[in-house]
């Protein structure tokens, strides 16, 4: 049922991003295919930020205090490159400070237990919501599901039409001539695409963009697509971007 769902919202959030594209109303998004760089001049998300579990910072499932005291560590200590790798946070922690980076939690996926997403509590637009590191539980136990980097970046938005769904955005690149754009949602430990938009200049020149259901570098499978659509779908997902209810680290 719930996958239903979701696909039910990918396939409304498709009509809907097509006919802002049919009619020019979509903000565009950049018209080559890399992930672009962070700009602050988009507007920001008119949608309401989600309500977190009723936890405070104080009363946080012990399961997560260990992680949230190597965060703390790492922003006090400003933890080089080497150092975070090497303790498996993300890179999108360098040169942050604690008044900047927070952490919530919050049952992502409906299975009632929360979740620990961190990431950036300051910033009032895309791309300046970023998830830095998603965490759930595994038999009580911290499972990292992923950690974003600068060209492998991971927001949250919502769906109008299902207040109580969360859904993930990613935006990655691994060259000038290839990128993924994708709807994602948490299942059990990891996340399930439930819609990729794919530039790939390497495959098809002349048409370049592609629709599939997973962002795995091949695009023989996936169906070819207008790029005007494409700007649409991906435009939609920018605007829908919200930041989790975050707490400062400070």
């Amino acid at each position: 049922m719930k996958r239903a769902l979701v696909l039910l919202l990918s396939f409304a959030l498709l009509l809907a991003a097509s006919g802002c594209a049919s009619n020019g109303g979509a903000p565009a998004a950049s018209s080559a295919g890399p992930v672009p760089e962070p700009s602050t001049s988009a507007a920001a998300s008119t949608q309401q930020p989600p309500q977190n579990s009723g936890k405070t910072p104080e009363s946080a499932p012990s399961a997560y205090d260990k992680l949230l005291e190597t965060y703390r560590l790492a922003l006090s200590e400003q933890w080089d490159g080497e150092t975070l790798l090497k303790n498996d946070l993300s890179l999108l922690l360098l040169g942050k400070s604690a008044d900047t980076v927070g952490y919530c939690l919050l049952d992502v996926d409906g299975d009632g237990s929360d979740e620990l997403l961190v990431g950036a509590c300051t910033g009032e637009a895309y791309p300046d919501q970023m998830i830095f590191d998603l965490y759930t539980l595994d038999d009580g136990v911290p499972f990292h599901v992923f950690s974003g980097q600068e060209r492998d970046r991971y927001y949250f938005y919502q769906d109008e039409a299902a207040p109580n769904v969360y859904f993930f955005y990613n935006e990655n690149s691994s060259s000038a001539f290839q990128s993924g754009y994708l709807s994602m949602h948490l299942d059990d430990e990891e996340l399930d695409v439930d819609q990729a938009v794919l530039y790939d200049a390497q495959a098809d020149s002349q048409n370049p963009w592609f629709s599939g259901s997973e962002d795995d570098g091949v695009v023989s499978n996936d169906q070819p697509m207008e790029e005007s659509l494409a700007q649409g779908i991906i435009a939609s997902y920018q605007a829908a971007i919200i930041r989790p209810p975050f707490t400062p680290f400070h």
